[in-house]
């Protein structure tokens, strides 16, 4: 069988037979369009997958797949997804996944250090804990008739924090019904601003002594029965008018009883007895 060169590799080459095939053969120094009689064909080996072979790649899918439902396990159960601020005078946060199970409790202050001592959540539902944290502040003392209990939610989103916070009230209204009275407020966490939680009857702001100064007592009024008649006026008229708004001279008004035309000094002179 005659074949023909038609490309060549630094070590193989490719000719055509007779039949119109093409051939991969070992390249001998061959050139593009010379004609041999003779090649040494290349043959690739088909490759095998071996029992071994066949299990190590059924290994590496099974860890695959146990590696992403691992991840998405963390990522569900073990990854924070809200924190609930539950304040008394304690005040702890408890951090949950997605599904609402506790995965963290951490107190603020000292108090909230005494309520968690010795409490383990164990992955619990978030009211079933925060239920029991309760009791534990009524129990100690925190929580009695007539307090407050404020918890704030830092949630992701709107709808969970709408939804969380109605379902908590209900809630703790109807697990408290039968224990204590308390207020309760679900208000959004920020961390722009310090909280300050409210009260039923807050305190005035001290500002210092500001009673004001003692007004004098008023005199009483005239009594209706006094000396004066109805006009305001005594028995005794005044020799002075009360002033007008015109500021006109006061008249004289003569009480005596004598007409002083009937004592008339014009009849005498004064010069009679100039010295």
């Amino acid at each position: 069988m005659t074949y023909l060169v038609m490309q060549t590799e630094k070590s193989y080459c490719i000719v055509l037979d007779e039949a119109g095939r093409f051939k991969k053969a070992a390249n001998f120094h061959y050139e593009v369009g010379q004609t041999l009689d003779e090649i040494h064909e290349l043959t690739a080996s088909s490759p095998r997958f071996t029992l071994r072979h066949l299990s190590a790649f059924a290994a590496t899918i099974a860890a695959a797949v146990l590696l992403f439902f691992a991840v998405q396990f963390y990522q569900g159960y073990m990854t924070p997804f809200a924190s609930v601020y539950l304040q008394i005078n304690p005040e702890v946060r408890i951090d949950v996944n997605r599904n609402d199970r506790v995965i963290g409790l951490e107190a603020i202050n000292e108090d909230g250090k005494d309520l968690l001592e010795g409490y383990d959540a164990k992955k619990q539902d978030l009211e079933v804990v925060t239920d029991e944290l309760i009791d534990l502040a009524i129990a100690k003392g925190y929580l009695a008739d007539g307090g407050a209990l404020t918890i704030r939610l830092d949630a992701p989103n709107e709808e969970w924090f709408l939804e969380k916070g109605i379902t908590l009230r209900r809630n703790l209204n109807e697990y408290l019904e039968e224990k204590v009275s308390v207020t309760i407020h679900v208000v959004e966490y920020s961390q722009e601003e310090p909280y300050t939680p409210p009260r039923d009857n807050p305190p005035e702001e001290d500002a210092g002594d500001v009673t004001p100064e003692p007004y004098p007592t008023p005199a009483m009024p005239p009594d209706d029965d006094s000396a004066y008649d109805d006009d305001g006026d005594s028995d005794y008229e005044s020799e002075y008018a009360a002033p007008s708004e015109s500021n006109s001279p006061p008249t004289v008004y003569d009480d005596s009883g004598y007409d002083d035309s009937e004592y008339d000094d014009s009849g005498y002179d004064d010069s009679d007895y100039d010295d």
